[in-house]
């Protein structure tokens, strides 16, 4: 790394390589999904290269590396079961009575809205999905859309409400 820091590019290219190596290994411990891992490896090494600044050629490389590997990993994380708490809560919001303790009820709930949202217009469960499955909020909605936030409400909310006549509909069907 320090060789790097100083502009040997070759070096550089080197370690990069042994980091993926050593990524690698580390990971598959972890991460089961082949292209999961592959895009953890990615972001780790697109955050050391970011940080490669910060590194001190006194210290061990060993440990920095680790640091930005588990911080990565950890964000990586967090934002996954943020998701999955984000779509429990939606469908809950979904759910008009309780259905009492059948075991397949959530599962079949699941799909219902899974369903429920493809038959939107594209536009209107691109945004469904940003907002109320995968958490983001409308003001990052509107800026990877291109709308406004105020649209983007608007169009979430009455989303929301054509999706929750859909399973009304074939609540009432059953």
């Amino acid at each position: 790394m320090a060789l790097g820091q100083q502009g040997d590019s070759a070096a550089y290219t080197d370690l990069l390589g042994q980091c993926r190596l050593i990524l690698r290994s580390m990971l598959q411990k972890k991460v089961s999904d082949e292209a999961l891992l592959e895009d953890l490896i990615q972001e780790i090494l697109i955050s050391l290269h970011k940080a490669r600044h910060t590194y001190q050629a006194e210290r061990s490389f060993a440990p920095w590396l680790f640091s930005i590997a588990n911080f990565r990993l950890q964000d990586h994380f967090r934002s996954h079961y943020r998701q999955l708490n984000f779509q429990q809560r939606f469908i809950e919001t979904l759910e008009l009575e309780n259905q009492g303790e059948d075991v397949t009820f959530w599962a079949q709930r699941h799909e219902e809205v899974q369903e429920a949202i493809l038959r939107l217009p594209e536009k209107q469960g691109r945004l469904v999905d940003l907002m109320k499955l995968q958490g983001y909020t409308a003001a990052e909605v509107a800026e990877q859309t291109g709308m406004s936030v105020s649209a983007v409400k608007v169009s979430v909310h009455r989303s929301l409400k054509e999706l929750k006549k859909q399973i009304q509909g074939a609540d009432e069907n059953q």
